[in-house]
């Protein structure tokens, strides 16, 4: 059984400020990284070269919940391709990732078709029932977003 879980934490490893999403984010990555029978490998975008970085864990959680170190001391020089994740592992979308770079529309085929189960981690569809209440650019990487999730997760 692949124990493999790839989490993109672009969004919380690049904002200076921890919304309610972020809290979130951090609290469960943080007790997934506590659990030994897990191969959790946590991630970041790189716009720089279109590839995944890696983030160390422990540095993670020296900065996440010992409050030493910083963000940015989490990321490690490795990248990873999208063929380099392993089939059969997952890949935990857990972060408010709608507004990265990579799309999930563009993201998830390359990852099916890589061989991974997507999980995605939709804590609510606001954009959508208020979009009075979001910036408009929210709202349509969030349809795309929602789109892509019901589509390949």
């Amino acid at each position: 059984m692949n124990n493999k879980i790839y989490i993109d934490l672009s969004v919380l490893i690049n904002t200076a400020f921890l919304t309610g999403i972020q809290r979130v984010s951090r609290e469960i990555v943080l007790r997934l990284l506590k659990s030994p029978e897990l191969d959790i490998n946590l991630l970041c975008y790189s716009n720089e070269n279109e590839q995944f970085r890696l983030i160390d864990n422990d540095a993670f959680i020296d900065y996440y919940e010992n409050k030493t170190g910083s963000a940015s001391a989490c990321i490690l020089s490795k990248s990873l391709n999208i063929n380099e994740l392993d089939a059969g592992a997952v890949f935990f979308d857990i972060d408010s990732v709608w507004s990265c770079r990579m799309t999930r529309s563009t993201l998830y085929p390359l990852l099916k078709n890589q061989g991974l189960k997507i999980i995605t981690h939709v804590y609510d569809i606001i954009p959508i029932t208020h979009p009075q209440y979001c910036h408009e650019n929210t709202v349509m990487h969030f349809i795309e977003y929602l789109g892509a999730t019901l589509q390949y997760a």
